[in-house]
């Protein structure tokens, strides 16, 4: 229990007559003067941890939450590269198949000039 500031100039004009400032100063350090210097008990300890334990979960929960969440977007992401991957497929095929025309064009354009001048 904490001794008052009040009662702590008391006691410390009372007893400095009779063992002196610095060896009542001494006895005076072994009382708290305010409640936040008294030592934490075992209850005070239980309650830490039980506080401790409500804030372990709540980050347990919202980290499962997280990860929730994250999956589903990844979910989304793989989706929507799976549908990119194939446009790309569809594209590329199209592009191949122009270049064939083309060089087709080309080659048969190519043997008629030979065939013309051969």
């Amino acid at each position: 229990m904490a001794i008052s500031e009040k009662s702590r100039s008391t006691i410390y004009q009372a007893f400095s007559q009779f063992l002196g400032e610095e060896a009542t100063a001494d006895m005076l350090a072994q009382f708290p003067s305010r409640d936040v210097d008294e030592p934490a008990t075992k209850a005070d300890l239980a309650v830490l941890r039980a506080e401790m334990g409500e804030l372990r979960a709540e980050l347990r929960g919202e980290m499962g939450e997280l990860r929730a969440e994250l999956r589903g977007e990844m979910g989304e992401l793989r989706a929507e590269m799976g549908e990119l991957r194939a446009e790309l497929r569809i594209d590329m095929h199209r592009l191949h198949n122009r270049t064939l025309l083309a060089l087709t064009a080309v080659i048969s354009a190519a043997t008629a000039v030979l065939a013309v001048l051969g």
